[in-house]
């Protein structure tokens, strides 16, 4: 018998692969340890580092600042006098010098309100360590 029109043609590829060339499941997991599954964590995080809000400014002496001289406290700036020379300083950078700083150090020394005031006595350039109020 013959079968005369078939419009579409049909192919059947059949793969047949041997045995011994892929290995089954249960022979592939047994030739390779199980290990745990490794959760990675984020790391923490460190700390963070308080901010050091200090900065240097030098300045030639007389100042022009009306100073809060505090026994054994800190130096704080209460105004800026204005035509002196911190005026001069502060129209020049920005305005950076105010009342409610904190003078930490000046040119480099440390100590109290009365010692910090005999160093910027001394006259000359005056090299500041300022340091604002955490608010």
């Amino acid at each position: 018998m013959f079968s005369c029109c078939a419009d579409t043609q049909t192919t059947t590829d059949e793969v047949v692969q041997s045995p011994q060339s892929v290995p089954s499941v249960d022979e592939a997991q047994a030739s390779t340890p199980a290990e745990p599954i490794k959760e990675e964590t984020p790391a923490a995080e460190p700390p963070a580092e308080p901010k050091d809000t200090s900065f240097k400014v030098t300045v030639t002496a007389p100042l022009g600042l009306a100073l809060n001289i505090i026994k054994d406290g800190p130096l704080e700036i209460k105004a800026v006098n204005e035509g002196g020379n911190a005026d001069k300083y502060n129209k020049d950078n920005g305005g950076i010098l105010k009342a409610g700083l904190t003078i930490l150090e000046v040119n480099g020394q440390t100590g109290t309100s009365s010692a910090l005031v005999d160093e910027i006595k001394k006259g000359g350039s005056v090299e500041l360590k300022l340091m604002a109020k955490e608010p």
